[in-house]
């Protein structure tokens, strides 16, 4: 039976798919996070900055604003770890399959 060069490619991933499928929803993952700073920014511009209440807010809930900040930070560093591991993974499980498909066209040769 002829597979498809999809099918074959997924077959020469024997040993690597589950990292496969990993760096996957490690991407899913950093683009979700892609959302999250703007979101706290929105909610500090809104909170802090230019809602009616802002100078208010800013004297009294200031554990709040801290909090809203070192939430950017944190989600900025999480992301950039993930896409760190994602990139490394990925780098990996390629030049795995590289090498397995070389050896297999050197096998025919």
């Amino acid at each position: 039976m002829e597979h498809t060069r999809m099918q074959w490619l997924w077959e020469n991933m024997k040993g690597y798919r589950l990292a496969y499928v990993v760096g996957i929803l490690g991407t899913i993952v950093y683009n979700a996070l892609h959302l999250a700073v703007p979101y706290i920014t929105q909610v500090v511009i809104d909170l802090f900055l230019t809602g009616e209440n802002a100078k208010l807010n800013l004297s009294t809930r200031q554990n709040l604003f801290l909090g809203l900040l070192a939430a950017m930070i944190a989600v900025t560093l999480f992301r950039t770890a993930v896409v760190y591991y994602t990139c490394m993974l990925f780098e990996k499980i390629s030049q795995g399959v590289l090498y397995k498909i070389r050896n297999f066209l050197y096998d025919k040769i």
